[in-house]
């Protein structure tokens, strides 16, 4: 089962460092985008769907995602159910449909009248837990037979305009008359509440006169179930009886509830759950998903770097050990990741990228070393001015919003600090905005038999669900810094040799990119030390933790505050 995606991950049963949850590290934001551009981007998937170079899952998370920016956006319903019915035709096409005409595809898309611009919320599932759309289309063939002979399909916004789709798609091929909307459930994060609006309660009345059964689909539920309770009761609310209500979801009903008057309001209801992961790559074999892919570098567990292995990447090993997969998202955020890995791969500077499949991108296993502290010298000072300076001609960035992570500042040093901090500011330069890396640590870059050094792991941070996400270059040079302990000179050193490459003077904006990101790193590790506490991975994380606040307290210093 999938794990799933929070803005702020609620405390488990049974912690004890209360306060970590608290701490902002996650990042959550619905971006603006021009309509046309998003549009004209699923036309081209659509039309390289029929020469094989892109597949109906990426094409399908494209045109879900359009759908929810325009119900959202309450764009006129001859826009949505144009665009809607291009998500139906990709759903079935997904799960196995005949192909559908692509130029009747493209018709549906022609002359629409849409806003300008629609938001868009990051669909974390699709690009960073894993989560693939046939899952719930296997769920949806599991349960058919347990199925009223009609069927009405609420998805819920934002993953539930494609994973509605899916479900409505296998149903219906296995005779089911069945039909779909999508909702929008809104409030507090644990107080959700859905209202449906007159042409919906229209729907549901004459679906309820058809006895229907109701399926409400989305990933989760979180950790109340709040979301999931306020479409099933807004559906009694409706006269749905209990029993014609399905609840289907990408995991059971959250443990850390149990008890609560939430649980007992969830098993008044029918409820179902996908069997994560069930689509790896056909090549791939060994799971290295939670902290696995250590065992393959290192000689001895007691040299393993500390992970939060709950938040890593879906990952897995080829069948001949040549090569390994790691998943990176369908849609434009899979799309992104490929790009960024095929430059990063062509330039020397990472593994080769070899394909994608289900999601997952495919890299060469490199057979080699990873770095350690130990290891610092002026070539590898030189190997990450190259690095950096190559994702500022390459990977430059439209837009970065560094309110969020300005927030993050003054709320976790307040949290960690006390009330001090409560009005503390910071000014974050931006004159070089980028998708950063984010993973500057030493154990990331690889030595290989050949003596070579490459960067792993470099695609997809800055695009994911934790902060900074687009930010000044001067994030992964700060990143540095603090990862590898610089001394002066070897800072020095290291900010010179960048300028040389890029004519950028970025130390002169360095200071409070130190200090944030410091802030940063300290409160991953101490909301990962408390999510992991009874593992052996907490105690490791909470090392780190102190490390980065002894760090974070030095470079105060520096701040009037």
């Amino acid at each position: 089962m999938i794990a799933e995606p929070t803005v702020h991950p609620e405390e488990p049963a049974g912690a004890t460092d209360h306060d970590a949850w608290k701490l902002f590290v996650f990042r959550k934001r619905r971006e603006a985008f021009f309509t046309e551009r998003l549009i004209g981007s699923l036309r081209q998937e659509i039309q390289s769907l029929a020469n094989g170079t892109h597949s109906a899952l990426d094409a399908l998370v494209r045109a879900g995602e359009i759908e929810t920016g325009l119900e959202d956006a309450g764009a006129g319903s001859p826009a949505i159910g144009r665009v809607a019915a291009v998500v139906d035709r990709l759903a079935a096409l997904a799960c196995g449909g005949a192909p559908p005409d692509p130029s009747s595809l493209l018709d549906f898309l022609d002359h629409l009248r849409t806003p300008v611009t629609i938001a868009c919320s990051h669909p974390e599932g699709f690009s960073y837990y894993g989560l693939n759309p046939l899952d719930f289309a296997d769920l949806a063939a599991r349960i058919r037979e347990e199925l009223a002979p009609r069927v009405a399909v609420i998805g819920i916004r934002s993953v539930g305009s494609t994973l509605g789709a899916v479900v409505r798609a296998v149903l219906g091929a296995h005779g089911i008359s069945v039909e779909r909307i999508t909702v929008r459930p809104a409030g507090e994060p644990y107080r959700r509440k859905t209202v449906f609006s007159p042409e919906q309660q229209d729907w549901l009345r004459a679906r309820l006169n058809q006895r229907c059964d109701f399926v409400v689909v989305d990933e989760g539920p979180g950790f109340s179930g709040s979301t999931f309770l306020s479409v099933a009761q807004a559906l009694v609310d409706s006269g749905v009886p209990y029993s014609r209500i399905v609840l289907m979801g990408s995991r059971p009903f959250p443990l850390q509830a149990a008890g609560t008057m939430r649980e007992r309001e969830w098993k008044q209801f029918r409820s179902c759950t996908i069997e994560y992961a069930s689509h790896p790559p056909s090549t791939a074999c060994r799971n290295l998903g939670d902290g696995a892919w250590r065992e393959l570098l290192y000689p001895s567990r007691s040299l393993w770097p500390a992970c939060w292995v709950e938040q890593e990447r879906v990952k897995h090993m080829s069948a001949d050990g040549r090569s390994f997969f790691k998943f990176e998202g369908f849609g434009r955020f899979g799309e992104l990741s490929r790009e960024q890995a095929l430059e990063l791969a062509q330039a020397g500077l990472s593994p080769r990228w070899m394909g994608s499949e289900h999601g997952y991108a495919c890299y060469e296993f490199v057979v080699g070393r990873p770095l350690a502290g130990s290891d610092l010298n002026q070539a590898q000072l030189s190997r990450m001015a190259e690095y950096c300076a190559f994702r500022v001609t390459h990977f430059s960035s439209p837009s970065a919003d560094l309110a969020m992570v300005g927030a993050m500042t003054r709320n976790n040093l307040q949290v960690e600090f006390g009330g001090g901090f409560k009005d503390f500011s910071i000014e974050l330069p931006l004159e070089r905005p980028v998708y950063p890396d984010c993973r500057m640590l030493p154990h990331e870059w690889l030595v290989d038999q050949q003596g070579r050094v490459v960067k792993t792991d470099g695609v997809g941070h800055a695009e994911g669900h934790q902060l900074p996400g687009p930010a000044d270059i001067a994030w992964d040079l700060a990143g540095a810094i603090v990862e590898w302990d610089l001394a002066p000179a070897a800072r020095a050193f290291l900010l010179e040799e960048y300028r040389r490459r890029t004519g950028d003077a970025a130390g002169t904006r360095l200071r409070p990119y130190l200090l944030v990101y410091s802030v940063l790193r300290m409160s991953q590790c101490r909301m990962s030390s408390a999510s992991m506490a009874r593992r052996r991975e907490g105690k490791y994380l909470r090392r780190q933790y102190e490390r980065y606040r002894e760090k974070v307290k030095e470079l105060l210093k520096e701040f009037d505050v």
